[in-house]
């Protein structure tokens, strides 16, 4: 393991701190763990393409999601002609 030093701000470093202390590592395990998720997220290429992290998470709602689709349809689809005069 290699040793290296970083420059914060303070304010930065207060938050690391309460960060670190929260979820119970040390800063040096906060650090490297965040550098470790950022070189994973780089090498899926998911960093160069921030709007696609969240892509695909509403999938399980797809269903629910037609089934409203399939209401409003139903509700506002057919247009009567006399409505529009």
């Amino acid at each position: 393991m290699t040793k290296t030093t970083i420059e914060l701000s303070d304010a930065t470093l207060k938050k690391a701190e309460f960060v670190a202390a929260h979820q119970g590592v040390t800063i040096s395990q906060l650090v490297a763990k965040l550098l470790e998720d950022l070189v994973a997220l780089r090498d899926t290429e998911e960093i160069d393409k921030p709007w696609m992290v969240g892509f695909g998470e509403l999938a399980d709602l797809a269903d629910e999601n037609r089934r409203i689709l399939d209401l409003i349809d139903e509700e506002f689809g057919v247009v009567d002609e006399n409505d529009c005069r």
